[in-house]
């Protein structure tokens, strides 16, 4: 699988990239419920770039701690079944060791050591010959270096607003809504449709935006749906370009 785990990392948060100053801003309010499913379903041409993967589940355990443990990602399609594990294992307060197996076209089962801060953000992590650095502002992820290549983030009213060293430079926005989710919807969307940016997506490299996601770019644009304590319960994804919709489904512990 060689570096399969850090180009993970580097290519999920392109899509959280656009311009603005740089700021820090306030953290996001402390998720009281941890989600134990995400389902995104496709509508629309079955024939579309968008449906070759027609529905994609991820399904997550979790510790007495409220650690993620485990990811399992499987996606279906007209003529697809793909299905893969991600194991966390935390072997001492400030280690953890991620293993990735699983049905993948030309990839192989990976290990990969990482060293946790105290607040439990990876710090620095090496899979075979290939290495990573991370560096946190106020918990937010502000440089992270894989294999010689620094990306800097920068972070608006605790929203990430402009990621440098490649990825769009496209203005993306946010609902005025806080964001109580303890994963990163918009990075676990990414995990499940394209090379997948795990502890990302999973919480493990800094604060999540505070509100949100209501744009990409001008291609993704997200509605959602509340339950009775103003959890996240579904949402819809639209493609400006096509039309096409993805729908989201949420389950809690």
């Amino acid at each position: 699988m060689g570096a399969y785990l850090f180009a993970s990392l580097l290519c999920g948060l392109v899509l959280l990239s656009s311009c603005s100053k740089d700021d820090d801003g306030p953290a996001g309010p402390t998720p009281k419920r941890l989600v134990s499913k995400v389902t995104f379903d496709a509508t629309g041409d079955p024939e579309s770039k968008l449906e070759i993967i027609r529905k994609q589940v991820v399904e997550l355990t979790y510790d007495a701690p409220r650690r993620v443990t485990g990811a399992k990602f499987s996606a279906v399609g007209e003529q697809t079944y793909e299905m893969w594990n991600c194991r966390l294992a935390y072997k001492a307060a400030d280690s953890l060791y991620v293993t990735l197996s699983g049905m993948m076209a030309g990839s192989e089962p990976a290990v990969a050591g990482f060293r946790l801060n105290p607040d439990g953000t990876v710090a620095s992590g090496k899979e075979g010959d290939t290495g990573m650095t991370c560096a946190y502002r106020d918990g937010y992820l502000y440089k992270m270096t894989v294999d010689g290549l620094t990306r800097f983030y920068v972070w608006d009213n605790g929203n990430l607003v402009f990621q440098s060293g490649g990825g769009s430079g496209a203005d993306n926005r946010f609902y005025p809504v806080a964001n109580t989710l303890n994963v990163d919807i918009v990075g676990l969307m990414q995990v499940t449709a394209d090379i997948p940016a795990i502890l990302h997506a999973l919480g493990l490299m800094g604060l999540q935006n505070r509100d949100l996601v209501w744009t990409v770019g001008d291609r993704l644009f997200f509605e959602y749906a509340f339950g009775p304590e103003g959890e996240v319960t579904g949402g819809q994804v639209t493609m400006d370009d096509s039309g096409e919709t993805v729908r989201i489904g949420l389950e809690y512990l």
